[in-house]
């Protein structure tokens, strides 16, 4: 995720966390969109690492909730291929994701 600071990212992943995290995301449709619930249904797009949403944070270029669920998703699926998870997430902390230090090594902020 690379829309908006290291603080705004950080904020994103926490709510994201607190609120289910990687259970937020509804389906994934292929081709780099995800259905996450928000207070309604939102789109998700990862495009070369970049993640966009279309809720009113996403369209601002702010980091939001929805795209930090997929994240963290796209995160397990990475550090545990073999069992795909796809429902609970373990409460998000700075630095607690495989890569975590090198995604906020490169954002602003």
């Amino acid at each position: 995720m690379t829309t908006g600071t290291k603080a705004s990212f950080t904020k994103a992943l926490r709510k994201a966390s607190g609120l289910g995290g990687m259970t937020l995301v509804r389906r994934e449709l292929g081709n780099g969109l995800y259905v996450v619930q928000g207070s309604r249904e939102y789109l998700v797009r990862v495009v070369d690492g970049e993640y966009s949403c279309d809720c009113a944070a996403g369209l601002a270029s702010i980091a939001c909730y929805h795209a930090a669920a997929v994240f963290l998703l796209i995160i397990a699926r990475r550090a545990m291929p073999e069992a795909q998870p796809t429902t609970h997430t373990a409460p998000w902390t700075e630095g607690s994701a495989p890569g975590s230090a090198e995604i906020f090594a490169g954002m602003r902020g």
